[in-house]
């Protein structure tokens, strides 16, 4: 599937709001972990702490795809 480079901006943007979101994500429940009362809770931090790192590094490897893919283009 071909993209304009609109269209591209706007995955671009997309994946950037998306890492940041996931990166401020990661550190708030990380702070918050002293704060777990039950074991439930700091389970439940732990597992989204995982999750999100797995979404990040996958984001990012999929940015890093595109702008290789880029710059193949535009050579």
């Amino acid at each position: 599937m071909n993209f304009n480079n609109n269209q591209i901006k706007i995955v671009e943007n997309l994946i950037d709001d998306r890492i940041f979101f996931l990166r401020e994500n990661i550190g708030y429940c990380r702070k918050s972990l002293p704060e777990c009362r039950t074991s439930h809770e700091l389970e439940e931090n732990h597992k989204t702490i995982e999750n999100a790192t797995i979404e990040l590094h996958s984001l990012i490897e999929f940015k890093s795809y595109i702008l290789k893919n880029l710059e193949v283009i535009s050579k």
